[in-house]
């Protein structure tokens, strides 16, 4: 039930507000703090309108309205929250209202963990907010970790410079909230291969557990959704996930819903379940384009070339991806993708072209939660168009990660380091190491019961022993391509499955 006006007091005579526009702001207040944001935004709308037939309007009141009108329309994935927060801003510099400017400012943190929000309207208030000399270390804390969140994937060196700041502020403010918004809104572009910050993500579970607040309980297990996966600990994994559905259900909050049809996703694919997994991408493409997701488009084109890649009909999507890595080069995971993409519908000699300019360039990647799937897709297209001296640099920067899985996000998983790790080298000769790293892949694929990576595995396994022709190998390469046979039939991994017959044909 909606909070009603009297349910608003105390009076605007206590906080401030003009009459009688104080009791439904405060309605307002009641709705927003009791995870209802359309009933908020229908209140804050009400309340500007009677503010607005104010003579003379209050423009202080006005601007704090609009600050939490914003903040609303954000949580609720409306599409006009930007410009009213925007409008908010303004008219709080414009009177000297630091802490309205500040109110607005954080609004633009509502709901934008995980989205590449590159906004330069977003980073001018933030900036604003953040030059006023904001004292209180929490709140200056969200507001550095707004800013990342607006640069996007620009300016790298200066997001991490500031990221660090951010956490660190968070972490000793002594708020709770606080640290877990802030570690949500950044972990992406924190973690390194070498500090994934899994200790922090599983404080800020606790800690959002005990605080009781639910969009802090789902955004903190988005988090730990992703450790566990990175830990190939698919049963912890599904618990997690069953968690968020329960959140998402109670809350109602469109970006909930929105995340979740991803997560099923993510998880149907990894099992195998392919026809289910494209059916949940379409079901978050329109649950999200209904709530207004910026990055909805991203989302379901990286889902749906996972989802192709399964089914062994990447051609069909190829010259889109192609296309979309040329017009933004600034995106590296996508620019990384393209080469390994060429080389899974047999254009060779463009993905060694594309791979040699790569390697020219040292490899010149952001150091980021994303290297690992950046560096796999390099080296499972150095092995395939193979070339030794590239294969040789990707092992040195692959070896250190060889029990690693990749998971560039919770969502999306593609497989274990140990694989693409083995391939390169074996194409460097160095078959001892692929023999080692080929068994690591296939616990690790075991582990995350991932059929498509188990088969596929075995298949680049098997191409192994074809190139060595040691005592036995024809023999193990055969089974190794029965084995993986039989399960891309029974998933649907068209692709392997002719790479299959082709192995079985030809020993």
């Amino acid at each position: 039930m909606a909070p009603t006006i009297r349910a608003a007091l105390p009076s605007w005579r206590t906080t401030g507000w003009p009459p009688p526009a104080g009791y439904v702001v405060r309605a307002g207040d009641a709705a927003r703090d009791a995870l209802a944001p359309d009933d908020a935004i229908a209140r804050y709308s009400q309340a500007l309108d009677l503010i607005d037939h104010q003579q003379p309007p209050d423009e202080h009141a006005r601007a704090r309205v609009l600050a939490e009108l914003g903040t609303m329309q954000h949580r609720a994935s409306r599409p006009e929250w930007c410009d009213t927060l925007v409008q908010a801003a303004t008219v709080a510099e414009r009177l000297g209202d630091s802490a309205t400017l500040v109110r607005a400012a954080l609004g633009f943190n509502e709901m934008a963990q995980g989205a590449v929000q590159v906004d330069e309207a977003a980073q001018q208030v933030i900036a604003a907010a953040l030059d006023t000399g904001v004292a209180d270390a929490a709140t200056r804390a969200r507001l550095l970790a707004g800013l990342i969140v607006a640069f996007g994937g620009r300016r790298r060196e200066e997001r991490q410079d500031i990221g660090r700041q951010a956490i660190d502020t968070a972490r000793t403010c002594g708020d709770d909230a606080t640290f877990i918004d802030v570690l949500c809104l950044l972990l992406g572009g924190l973690v390194t291969p070498e500090d994934q910050h899994i200790a922090d993500v599983d404080r800020a579970v606790a800690l959002a557990d005990r605080i009781g607040d639910p969009v802090l309980r789902f955004q903190a297990r988005e988090q730990v959704m992703w450790a566990r996966l990175e830990q190939a600990d698919i049963r912890a994994a599904d618990v997690v996930f069953g968690e968020l559905v329960a959140i998402a259900e109670t809350v109602g909050l469109p970006h909930f819903r929105f995340r979740v049809a991803e997560f099923e996703t993510g998880r149907a694919l990894l099992a195998g379940r392919v026809t289910e997994a494209e059916a949940a991408n379409e079901r978050a493409l329109e649950i999200g384009t209904a709530a207004g997701e910026r990055e909805v488009l991203s989302f379901y084109g990286g889902l749906l070339y996972s989802i192709r890649l399964h089914q062994g009909r990447v051609g069909e999507v190829a010259e889109l991806f192609i296309a979309a890595a040329d017009d933004m080069p600034d995106i590296p995971a996508l620019r990384s993708a393209i080469p390994a993409m060429l080389c899974e519908i047999g254009r060779i000699e463009e993905a060694r072209e594309r791979l040699l300019a790569e390697a020219a360039g040292g490899f010149d990647f952001p150091y980021d939660m994303f290297w690992l799937a950046s560096m796999v897709n390099l080296a499972d297209a150095a092995a395939t168009t193979r070339e030794p001296e590239v294969a040789r640099s990707l092992t040195e920067l692959l070896s250190p990660f060889s029990d690693r899985i990749v998971a560039p996000s919770a969502i999306v998983v593609n497989g274990a380091v140990a694989r693409p790790l083995a391939r390169v080298a074996a194409a460097a000769g160095a078959y001892d190491d692929a023999e080692r790293w080929f068994a690591t892949a296939d616990d690790l694929h075991a582990q995350l019961r991932a059929p498509y990576w188990t088969a596929r595995g075995q298949l680049d396994h098997a191409d192994l022993c074809l190139a060595r022709r040691s005592d036995g190998d024809l023999d193990r390469a055969r089974d190794l391509a029965t084995a993986s046979w039989l399960t891309a039939a029974e998933y649907g991994c068209a692709g392997l499955s002719e790479r299959a017959v082709v192995i079985l044909t030809g020993t």
